[in-house]
């Protein structure tokens, strides 16, 4: 897999001439144009060729006015996400990916893919790896989903790290830009980047398996909690065993916490 960062100056579309989107998925073939290891201060006036690390949670609560979306009131067009494949098929005219970053539900990515590609046996990158995602957010009919200009998987988790901490940096120069003030900013800075962490640290320790066990517990409508035996049955495929490891090692890590009587699972708040 190519180390090469996002960064194609193409922009999105659904049709089938869209440049930077159309890669094969888990190609080696880089996108050209800037890197997204470009340097924050670009961010300081966001604008078309702006990228805006985010997390998922952003994504979902970015304000939409005509069709154009901010986020701490500012407009933003590219944005760059880091998550677990959790789902992952080729349709008619796209491959279709669901990226899960623990922040929210899983946010639906697509790729589109050129008319050579949809004769061709394209196969899409594996579910229960970290990727990175360059794309743009669109909007139909009140579902939010991300058209992709480029999508690899992490080589290195240090990766994931790094944009939890670009995620951290660019939202506070947001903040500072629309405010004009710094004052007060060093503790919040230190509070936020704590937290950034502690993310960083639950997130890479996990591997699919706990992923789909936070899935269930945190789509469980019921206030008391997803019942651990109702959590079995839905995971019959796997041996009692490795969900109660997957279960004891989330409640280590604090993503989850149990009841008093070890019969209902919440996600930690």
């Amino acid at each position: 897999m190519s180390k090469s960062g996002f960064g194609s100056n193409d922009s999105f579309s659904g049709g089938d001439g869209a440049n930077g989107a159309n890669r094969a998925s888990g190609s080696d073939e880089q996108a050209g144009g800037q890197d997204l290891g470009l340097s924050l201060t670009t961010l300081s006036r966001p604008g078309i060729h702006s990228i805006v690390p985010c997390c998922i949670s952003q994504l979902f609560t970015a304000l939409e006015v005509d069709n154009v979306f901010k986020i701490r009131g500012f407009a933003v067009h590219r944005v760059s996400i880091v998550g677990m494949i959790m789902e992952a098929k080729k349709a008619s005219r796209y491959m279709m990916y669901k990226i899960d970053d623990m922040t929210a539900k899983a946010i639906e990515a697509r790729q589109p893919l050129s008319r050579e590609k949809v004769r061709q046996c394209v196969i899409p990158l594996p579910v229960g790896v970290y990727a990175k995602v360059l794309g743009v957010l669109q909007s139909c009919e009140g579902t939010r989903w991300l058209g992709i200009l480029s999508i690899r998987v992490l080589e290195d988790m240090n990766e994931l790290s790094t944009h939890t901490l670009e995620v951290v940096n660019a939202h506070m120069m947001l903040d500072q830009s629309r405010e004009g003030v710094t004052t007060g900013k060093p503790l919040l800075e230190e509070a936020r980047a704590r937290a950034a962490a502690a993310r960083v640290a639950k997130a890479s320790s996990l591997n699919f398996i706990h992923m789909e066990v936070l899935r269930l517990i945190r789509e469980c409508p019921h206030k008391e909690g997803k019942a651990i035996m109702e959590l079995r049955r839905d995971l019959h495929a796997l041996t009692e065993e490795v969900v109660t490891q997957a279960i004891e090692h989330l409640i280590m890590t604090e993503c989850i916490s149990a009841t008093m009587d070890h019969q209902y699972l919440k996600i930690a708040t």
